[in-house]
């Protein structure tokens, strides 16, 4: 009998300190974010939380390492637990989740097994594409923006703000060209560029510059009393001929730039006084001239 119980003291302390020894080793779980080096993705957007059951809360949060996609999360608690892959939106996995039975012995932790978490692809729902519209570094409202494929579909259309500012939304992922115009009250206004390609990815994405409002059509009369047209007139911009008058004394400049320019108005054996005008999206009209005597 005194034999018996010296075996089992020792059976029970060969397990005892069995048990003490797995305990001793288990520290949580570990694995690999695994992500292929084909694929440029900010991982630092990656984090594993490790949940109790019943626990709306995690118990422990770990980083992913940058360039491995090792991560290890602490836990020293045998019983139910959730590992689980916290990652931006449409970011695809294999499996986002892990359960696991902590034993101590069998399970995938206390065994230092890997949880794997593959790297599937990116699926879209749609991004922003902001930018804007300047006329002599102000912003220029009411300018209209065409959102066309590569094939020139339309995909969007939109106005700038009062701010001078424009905005897509929901924009997929590709190649598209943001095309600009604007028109008012006739005049045909020039910008520059007339168009931006933008490759839309994973994030939102403003244009590298604005569009700038770099001349307009403006137009203006020849008279020599109030009314009465006079036709046949050069008109000169800045010293630079750049129109004529029509039948009805009216003329038309394409494409000034906008500023203060000086408008000359000649024609033989009639004499006409300069005058300054500034021409912009506001007043594209130049005032009548008219003959000085």
């Amino acid at each position: 009998m005194i034999g018996w119980g010296i075996t089992r003291l020792i059976l029970l302390n060969f397990f005892i300190l069995k048990n003490a020894s797995v305990s001793a080793s288990f520290s949580g779980c570990a694995g690999y974010v695994s992500i292929p080096k084909a694929v440029t993705v900010d991982s630092d957007q990656l984090k594993v939380q490790l949940f109790l059951e019943g626990s709306s809360k995690p118990t422990a949060e770990t980083e992913v390492a940058p360039k491995s996609g090792f991560f290890h999360v602490s836990h020293d608690r045998h019983g139910p637990i959730q590992i689980l892959l916290v990652h931006p939106e449409g970011w695809q996995f294999d499996k986002s989740s892990v359960s696991v039975i902590v034993d101590g012995e069998s399970d995938i932790c206390s065994t230092n097994q890997d949880i794997i978490f593959n790297f599937q692809g990116i699926k879209y729902s749609g991004f922003q594409v902001t930018g804007r519209a300047e006329e002599n570094g102000l912003p220029m409202s009411k300018v209209s923006l065409d959102l066309v494929t590569e094939n020139g579909d339309l995909k969007d259309s939109t106005l700038t703000g009062e701010d001078g500012s424009f905005l897509f939304n929901e924009v997929p992922a590709g190649s598209f060209i943001v095309k600009a115009s604007y028109e008012k009250d006739g005049a045909v206004f020039s910008i520059e560029p007339s168009s931006q390609p933008i490759l839309v990815s994973n994030d939102d994405n403003v244009l590298s510059s604005p569009f700038q409002i770099t001349g307009l059509t403006a137009f203006g009369k020849v008279e020599t009393k109030p009314g009465s047209g006079l036709p046949q007139v050069d008109i000169f911009v800045d010293g630079v001929k750049s129109g004529k008058t029509n039948e009805d004394g009216e003329f038309i400049l394409a494409n000034v730039k906008p500023g203060v320019h000086e408008i000359l108005a000649q024609k033989a054996k009639f004499e006409f006084t300069p005058v300054n005008v500034e021409i912009n999206s506001n007043n594209p009209t130049v005032r009548p001239i008219r003959n000085s005597f």
